[in-house]
């Protein structure tokens, strides 16, 4: 590949050198290479003079780099070594200077040389998955089917994208509430019946909610325990104001003021996994960490308000192996795409392990975006839900609503019947629900 030299200069970022195989390399700490079709990578230097394998990729025309180019990512190569002096000529032979598409994958490997051999060809590792013997991060496209061959790599599958279940647009913003009501919601799926059988020496089971995060400020939101995303942002906080809207139709306090949740005037055992930044997307290797963060903070209920539009087989068996081995209820909600936006199923509901939950209005009937495929296994309130939200409350629609419905329902049974399997939990839901037909 054939790079022009471009001398780094911050006020100057247009000067181009030169072309050549190699790449000159003063003393400079970083110098930018700008490669044909018009794609440029910039060289970072160590203070002891070697080169790091860090690299920023710039979108741009061949004319130079100019202020203002979309950074497309940065980049962290491994198993690509440069030798370079502290002067002289620094080796390109084999760089790629042409940006390559780059997908997010995840590699399940068979052994430790597996795991290095894993690493070392990914561009950026994103996460460390040791239960599933698994490692994911984003590689590029021409080093998939070398990583399949290797004899120490199982596979290597897509790392698929993920979405909160946001449903329709929300129909109106409340205010702080002086007095207190009770949702629909709560009435239709009989919540009170098993709040009386509670007691305060009934032991609550501990619901994992997987989610954008949770408003610990909020006045009508009970305690909770929770762990933050990977890359550092609060499980107590939720910019998009989703997980505590998902919270607080199981959780919200019976306290005079605002409404009240699943729980009424119990308390539930909640744990908060925030799965995602600020922005609506994440991945499903985010997904299984979550399920494995459920998993060892000792959760009986999952719930899980969120969806992929492809299944995967790695997510499928993580799914399994916590409902089979650890016993743990998933619950998930269907889909908002309709069947007739989205033939296919919705993911992780359309799983066997997992409860799909679908959406219904105030008369039982089935909402227009719902998912109602046959993989779904129970509707739930999710039309014009009031509940808790940063700073307020907020009537939100989706089957992100209809499935905390489910998971609060499920776990005051199941503490209430604590000897019963979770099978037996999910086989009592089903069977005693209302066929709607």
């Amino acid at each position: 590949n054939k790079c022009e030299q471009v001398d780094f200069d911050e006020n100057n970022r247009e000067q181009v050198v030169g072309t050549n195989d190699k790449i000159e390399v003063e003393n400079a700490s970083q110098i930018w290479a700008l490669c044909n079709e018009g794609k440029s990578v910039m060289l970072k230097r160590s203070g002891n003079g070697q080169c790091l394998e860090s690299f920023d990729y710039l979108c741009g025309p061949s004319t130079g780099i100019t202020p203002g180019f979309d950074r497309v990512s940065k980049y962290v190569f491994g198993g690509i070594s440069f030798d370079c002096p502290n002067s002289g000529l620094c080796d390109v032979d084999g760089f790629p200077c042409l940006r390559e598409d780059v997908g997010h994958y995840i590699v399940i490997y068979k052994d430790s040389q597996g795991m290095s051999v894993a690493m070392k060809n990914m561009i950026e590792v994103i996460r460390n998955l040791p239960k599933q013997k698994a490692v994911a991060g984003r590689i590029m496209q021409h080093r998939i089917e070398d990583l399949r061959r290797h004899p120490h790599v199982e596979d290597v599958i897509p790392d698929e994208r993920y979405y909160l279940d946001m449903g329709p647009p929300t129909k109106i913003s409340g205010e702080r509430r002086l007095e207190e009501s009770i949702s629909w919601g709560v009435e239709m799926v009989q919540a009170e019946y098993l709040q009386n059988q509670t007691t305060a020496t009934t032991t609550p089971m501990k619901i994992c909610i997987i989610d954008s995060g949770y408003d610990m400020n909020h006045p009508d939101l009970a305690d909770a325990q929770g762990t933050d995303f990977t890359d550092g942002s609060s499980w107590k906080e939720d910019t998009l104001r989703h997980g505590s809207h998902v919270a607080g139709i199981i959780s919200a306090k019976q306290n005079n003021e605002g409404m009240v949740g699943i729980y009424g005037p119990h308390t539930p055992n909640l744990h908060i996994v925030r799965v995602m930044t600020d922005r609506n997307v994440f991945y499903a290797s985010d997904l299984i960490w979550a399920v494995n963060t459920c998993v060892s903070v000792g959760a009986k209920v999952i719930s899980m308000s969120l969806q992929a539009r492809t299944s995967q087989s790695l997510e499928e068996s993580v799914m399994d192996d916590a409902y089979n081995n650890d016993g743990i209820l998933l619950v998930a909600a269907a889909g908002n795409g309709g069947n007739t936006i989205f033939e296919n199923y919705m993911f992780p509901a359309s799983y066997s392990s997992v409860i799909s939950v679908a959406a219904v209005d105030s008369a039982k009937n089935q909402a227009s975006f719902s998912q109602h495929n046959d993989q779904v296994d129970l509707a739930a309130p999710g039309v014009d839900i009031n509940s808790t939200v940063p700073g307020g409350y907020e009537l939100k629609s989706g089957t992100s609503q209809a499935a905390p419905h489910v998971a609060g329902i499920a776990a005051l049974v199941w503490a209430l019947h604590p000897g019963c399997t979770n099978q037996q939990v999910r086989n009592a839901l089903i069977e005693t629900a209302e066929d709607l037909g």
